[in-house]
């Protein structure tokens, strides 16, 4: 599994990622708040408990209707939003900032 959250300090955003499986890597899209991270701005890695981690991928915005989110509520919805694609070996943890 996966575990993704971030926290705002007025005009900065940190992301934290982590893979929690031991034996596969994973690949995953994480929202970003829009207003904040433009497509195509790039996040830097603060930090890897891995010797060679993978970089982000740069901001890509999706349009509305492009996307499906499941809220916690259990509702859907369709966009429009930015995210970033992070990469992760098992077990790896990633600080992003900017």
């Amino acid at each position: 599994g996966t575990l993704a959250f971030s926290r705002i300090l007025v005009d900065e955003e940190i992301v934290v990622v982590a893979n929690t499986d031991g034996t596969n890597p994973c690949s995953v899209e994480v929202i970003v708040d829009a207003s904040l991270n433009k497509p195509g701005d790039q996040f830097g890695l603060l930090y890897s408990n891995q010797a060679a981690p993978q970089m982000p991928s740069a901001v890509v915005q999706h349009a509305a209707g492009s996307v499906q989110v499941t809220e916690t509520d259990g509702s859907t919805g369709s966009g429009p939003l930015n995210s970033v694609r992070v990469t992760l070996a098992p077990l790896e943890v990633q600080i992003l900032g900017r």
